[in-house]
């Protein structure tokens, strides 16, 4: 299926000027689509409930979703061409000494590209 496919099914996405919603809002307009938008929130744990509860479709990280989306009553649909990719920023306070866990996972992101 495509996100075309599905563009006329109800979307509960986040909310105008997140992060997440500008990169979908961009991904979006360059491919020349327009979702119905039910709802919009500034909570990723509300839009699972009410995906959960049947209100719609939702377009969130695999992060956002937790462990086990299934268990929680949500489908994860295999959309075609449909990769979001955004930018992570890793920050903290620049006085404070990170501890030796902190820095490897610091270092790992960055080795790998990531951070």
């Amino acid at each position: 299926m495509t996100l075309r496919d599905l563009a006329d099914e109800p979307f509960l996405l986040r909310e105008t000027g997140s992060g997440s919603r500008l990169t979908v809002d961009q991904h979006l307009r360059e491919a020349g689509i327009a979702l119905k938008v039910r709802l919009s929130l500034a909570s990723n744990e509300a839009i699972r409930e009410l995906v959960a509860s049947g209100m719609g479709l939702a377009i969130l990280s695999r992060h956002a979703l937790g462990g086990q989306p299934a268990e929680a009553g949500i489908a994860v649909l295999d959309v075609k061409d449909f990769v979001l990719k955004r930018p992570w920023t890793v920050v903290h306070l620049r006085s404070k000494r990170l501890s030796l866990p902190a820095q490897a996972f610091l270092d790992a992101l960055l080795h790998t590209g990531l951070g």
